[in-house]
């Protein structure tokens, strides 16, 4: 039972493959994940609770889907 729930977590984990600190970069990259049929999540980190200026962006995807999601960061046979 134990085995099938950490089998079950491994299947279903999330990995941080991009962080940015501009919305422009940020966009651009989601974008491109999602057009090719990739689920993303995202993460918005602002500083002293500011709305402008001081955020980092951080996009997650499902483990299964790193490799796929790393060619299409970097161009590579995409």
């Amino acid at each position: 039972m134990l085995k099938k729930l950490f089998q079950y977590f491994k299947r279903n984990s999330w990995e941080m493959v991009f962080f940015a600190t501009t919305v422009e970069k940020y966009c651009m990259i989601k974008y491109k994940l999602i057009s090719n049929g990739i689920k993303v999540k995202t993460k918005i980190i602002r500083h002293n609770g500011r709305k402008s200026g001081h955020e980092h962006y951080e996009i997650y995807i499902e483990s299964k889907e790193i490799e796929k999601a790393n060619k299409i960061i970097h161009n590579v046979g995409c």
